[in-house]
């Protein structure tokens, strides 16, 4: 039984998957996968739709053969749509160059090529638009019937299309340890060097498990603050906040403990509260603690708003959100580790001072500890474009959602070309943003790539 097989794999690859699992059945094997890749549905002996969203979730929409499955369905719609599409460009990958063409725009660049362009803005745009709209279709099958594209016009001969635009703010909340890969790489080293730990090392290393590390912060040594006056009204907890609070499960499930045994009580004046009580209703509680014989844990006022700001009772809160900052974790100061975990070290640095440290102090901590190893090479190559970028003050821990526009995308920029990304169509643009350094190197790292993608750079 797989679940999603072809999700996050290169379109390129999806065949070669599709292969190995029809070898898998002619050995007399029955596999059974959820899937939503057109490509992997169309390849079934046998399928079963079952209705998504709507009057018809749950329900059984077809069973049978997928080339005879009515287009009346979702899947029948998004499989004759997405190969109705890819019969207008056969041998696609074979091309020698790329084509997109929209009504009578038509615009051709040879693969692997390196082209600076500025006629074409609109028409590339809508090209990368539907590129990605079609392969959202494949986890959402109708987005592909919301598209703000005309794709009966529009005709692209690329497999894949990536925008990386030094204009537009990132919104991902996922740390730079894991938009880089090296906590990945990290995973594989520690396997290698710590074998019969790695059942438990493999969590100490994860910046979202707080195994043998503090709470708060999960060892990274920083979180992301909210100023304390956005909850506060003439020096008492807001009618907001108390109504936020009051609707949070987490609030409702930890009210009777904070009440008995920290004393604290939103119906009290917060003037009234201490330093420690008010520390604790704002930040949490250090661990979980057992109240009631049961595990009981309290994350604070602002970590409930930075995962559920969208409820928050007041128009400025996504504002708000977005304007958050990254801080010293005020729980641990950084440090806390679990001593019989902190003997656990990669190029010198247990896992708080990994994520901790800056960018150009993890770099010398690995050169100090270079190994022959290729991992250590990869990583190295990573951060050192990430120096050169001028992003060398940033920690592993920072994520891309905390960072200005420009520099999120800069490490956008080097998450891509560090994944290997082979055959895609590439659109760099605004360059002209970024300081003169940054776009020499920028360039530079560019004229490698069209080695094995083709690239358009509009400055």
């Amino acid at each position: 039984m797989l679940d999603e097989p072809a999700k996050g794999l290169h379109p390129l690859n999806i065949e070669t998957l599709a292969n190995a699992i029809h070898e898998l059945i002619q050995l007399n094997n029955t596999v059974i996968s959820v899937e939503h890749e057109p490509l992997m549905i169309k390849n079934s002996d046998h399928i079963i739709e079952f209705g998504g969203t709507g009057t018809d979730g749950g329900y059984l929409l077809y069973e049978g053969n997928p080339a005879e499955i009515p287009h009346t369905t979702p899947t029948g719609r998004m499989l004759n749509h997405v190969f109705s599409l890819m019969k207008k460009s056969t041998q696609r990958e074979a091309a020698s160059t790329i084509s997109i063409s929209c009504a009578e725009k038509f615009f051709t660049i040879p693969r692997f090529t390196l082209v600076r362009d500025t006629e074409n803005t609109d028409l590339i745009d809508s090209a990368v638009s539907w590129i990605s709209e079609k392969y959202l279709s494949v986890a959402i099958p109708n987005n592909i019937f919301f598209s703000k594209v005309n794709s009966d016009t529009l005709s692209i001969t690329a497999p894949i299309a990536i925008e990386i635009d030094f204009s537009k703010t990132i919104r991902y909340e996922i740390s730079l340890y894991s938009a880089l890969g090296i906590k990945q790489l990290l995973l594989r080293k520690i396997q290698f060097l710590y074998p019969n730990d790695f059942y438990l090392l493999k969590w100490i290393f994860d910046e979202k498990s707080s195994t043998g590390k503090c709470s708060k912060c999960r060892g990274t040594g920083k979180i992301s603050d909210i100023p304390r006056d956005y909850f506060l009204s003439d020096g008492e907890l807001s009618k907001s906040c108390i109504k936020f609070l009051n609707s949070s499960t987490q609030y409702k499930e930890t009210k009777k403990l904070l009440k008995s045994k920290f004393k604290i009580d939103i119906a009290q004046k917060y003037s009234e509260m201490n330093d420690n009580e008010r520390n604790i209703l704002f930040l949490g509680t250090d661990d979980n603690i057992l109240f009631d014989n049961e595990s009981i844990e309290w994350n604070g006022i602002i970590e409930q708003f930075l995962l559920y700001h969208k409820y928050y009772p007041e128009n400025d809160s996504d504002a708000v959100f977005r304007r958050k900052k990254e801080v010293t974790c005020p729980i641990c100061m950084g440090k806390r580790i679990q001593k019989e975990f902190s003997n656990y070290t990669i190029w010198g640095l247990n896992f708080g001072e990994l994520m901790s440290l800056p960018l150009k102090s993890v770099i010398n901590s690995i050169q100090d500890n270079l190994s022959e190893s290729i991992i250590d090479n990869v990583v190295l190559a990573i951060l050192k474009h990430m120096i050169c970028l001028g992003l060398g003050n940033y920690s592993l821990s920072t994520t891309l959602l905390s960072m200005n526009s420009k520099d999120s995308q800069l490490a956008n920029f080097v998450a891509k070309y560090a994944n290997n990304i082979f055959g895609a169509f590439i659109v760099i643009k605004n360059i002209s943003m970024l300081n003169k350094e940054q776009q020499t190197y920028i360039k530079k790292i560019a004229e490698t790539w069209k080695s094995t993608n083709t690239l358009i750079l509009s400055e």
